[in-house]
């Protein structure tokens, strides 16, 4: 389509990725568990441990934040949940360089679950999290700016 109406290849590169930034900065907003893990992983490039230890981890981060966890619904109160919330998020966390898995740790009576979170760095730096995200709003003014391409 964008070929069709003159515009270029990179053109709707760009405009793709400021409707990914939009995406991206949209679920941050609508999870705080996103938003959590998003601002915990500021500092470390490697997490790994039990979804009790991150839950704890994330509480605190989110109570920095501003945020009061123990009220919000969509944050886990139990360590089972994490997982479950960490899921529907992953996308959105690969979108700020940040991978998460879920995975088997030892053996026999010593095998556990635990969570893994690793910052590959291949996404740009992460400039805030909700209340503080600088979202990109220009996605609905790609079309008009294109539009107006058109009309000259």
């Amino acid at each position: 389509m964008y070929e069709g109406t003159g515009w270029c290849r990179e053109q709707f590169l760009d405009d793709w990725s400021v409707i990914e930034e939009t995406q991206n900065a949209t679920t941050l907003e609508g999870s705080p568990v996103a938003a959590a893990i998003v601002k915990f992983m500021e500092v470390p490039s490697h997490y790994e441990g039990p979804a009790g230890d991150l839950l704890e981890k994330l509480k605190e981060t989110t109570e920095d934040m501003g945020l009061n966890p123990q009220y919000n619904k969509a944050f886990p109160q139990a360590s089972n949940w994490v997982w479950k919330r960490i899921k529907p998020v992953k996308p959105t966390l690969d979108g700020y360089g940040i991978q998460a898995d879920q995975v088997d740790r030892g053996r026999g009576k010593a095998k556990r679950m635990v969570i893994v979170l690793d910052r590959t760095g291949e996404a740009g730096p992460v400039t805030g999290v909700v209340g503080t995200v600088k979202t990109n709003l220009l996605a609905p003014q790609i079309w008009l700016r294109n539009r107006e391409k058109l009309d000259r």
